[in-house]
């Protein structure tokens, strides 16, 4: 397998940091805006807006060299949207190497493949690519990213994280889980609360295909209420983990808005407990790292057409065409380390056991804390092991680089690490 590094950024103590977050909930009633995650949705538009959702960033800098932590409450992300954000942010500085955008996955946000320069299908259940939606969410998170740029000033930082295992489950019926917690804090020098990263692995799939209304799930929830609760204007980036097979499970609810305040009540005791116990470092080291790798040669799963090909409406003779064109040769992997903690954000959705290898041998190789991110810079679909790509599922048939992909996909994550 051929690697090609790119580039890499290395940052010594003395560390600024700025937050910002802006809107990027489109006008629903000014234009017909198809909502993403389900193919039974058909493509139809959103009704409404049952709660905005936003681009949150961390710039951090030790004034000379910066890396933008990105999160979004989306789908995915495709590296056009990425290119062009890049495009934006020019007069900050941050570059390719120093982007790591990603989203929560929300099931209930925009249709991300009308975001997709690479979507030239005219599928509703896909979706189909809406230039005006495209700019207008490229100029909401560049946005953010400038703003957050604007906002540098002096900081100091500290991790936490602990596993909690009661809110979520295998959906594939298996027992693994990567049950961590984990917690990033950033303040301000004089103590005031900048922002924090909180990563878990779990769907935001409490809302169904029967919503129609934009919302952010339980981690646009979470992260709304944690920034009420820390004040101070602080902003709260989630980024999912290895959720590819790792589904929410609320405590309680009886409505499906009811379950996603009670799993975002839920998760936000666990954040704020940990945030708590945050002890901060000194002299801590920056440095990132992005490498574009081959991926194994695309193929369909053998059950592709009656699974995935049936609920997104591909029939067997648009299966070739669509896979070259929606899905890259790459895999673009970027890490970004902050002390003891490094950031590994895979373009996909890689399952709990892939996330679990990752952490394994990030560890053998001295890094103390790994933190898996999936939804990262671009979208190559689901990413399992070879076990699991052979039993099949729906999981399988939306994987379409062939059951070695979950261990190309490891050895190219600990390639990345800086």
């Amino acid at each position: 397998m051929l690697l090609m590094i790119l580039t890499t950024t290395r940052v010594t103590a003395g560390l600024y940091c700025g937050a910002a977050k802006h809107d990027i909930t489109p006008d629903v009633k000014a234009r017909a805006i198809p909502l993403g995650g389900y193919g039974e949705r058909m493509g139809k538009p959103a009704t409404g807006v049952h709660d905005n959702i936003f681009a949150r960033a961390i710039v951090i800098s030790d004034g000379k060299q910066k890396v933008a932590i990105v999160s979004t409450d989306l789908l995915f992300i495709s590296e056009p949207l990425r290119q062009a954000v890049l495009q934006k942010i020019a007069e900050t500085g941050i570059g390719d190497d120093s982007l790591f955008l990603t989203a929560t996955h929300s099931h209930s946000a925009p249709e991300a493949m009308a975001m997709n320069k690479r979507n030239i299908f005219q599928n509703p259940r896909i979706g189909i690519f809406d230039q005006w939606l495209f700019d207008f969410t490229v100029d909401g998170i560049a946005t953010a990213i400038i703003q957050a740029n604007r906002n540098l000033r002096p900081a100091k930082i500290g991790w936490a994280s602990k596993p909690v295992k009661d809110l979520h489950r295998n959906r594939r019926g298996d027992e693994v889980t990567d049950d961590e917690l984990f917690v990033l804090r950033v303040d301000s020098l004089d103590g005031k609360p900048i922002a924090a990263i909180v990563n878990y692995a779990a769907h935001p799939t409490i809302l169904s295909a029967r919503c129609m209304e934009i919302s952010g799930d339980w981690c646009g929830w979470l992260e709304r209420e944690m920034e009420k609760a820390l004040g101070d204007n602080a902003v709260v980036l989630f980024l999912n983990g290895a959720q590819g097979d790792q589904s929410p499970k609320p405590p309680s609810g009886e409505t499906e808005f009811e379950r996603v305040e009670q799993m975002g009540k839920a998760m936000i005791d666990h954040a704020l407990h940990l945030h708590r116990q945050v002890k901060f470092k000194t002299d801590v080291k920056l440095e990132a790292k992005i490498i574009r790798a081959n991926l194994p040669k695309k193929v369909a799963h053998p059950q592709f057409e009656e699974i995935a090909g049936r609920e997104y409406g591909v029939p067997k003779e648009m299966l070739t065409p669509m896979l070259h064109q929606l899905f890259p040769d790459y895999a673009l992997v970027m890490a970004v380390r902050i002390g003891d903690v490094v950031f590994i954000g895979i373009p996909g959705e890689p399952i709990a056991q892939i996330g679990l290898n990752i952490k394994a041998a990030a560890r053998e190789k001295g890094i103390a804390m790994p933190i898996v991110v999936g939804l990262a810079n671009d979208y190559i679909g689901y990413i399992l092991t070879a076990d699991e790509y052979r039993q099949g599922g729906y999981e399988a048939t939306v994987s379409f680089y062939g059951e070695a992909l979950g261990k190309v996909i490891e050895e190219i994550a600990l390639s990345a690490i800086p």
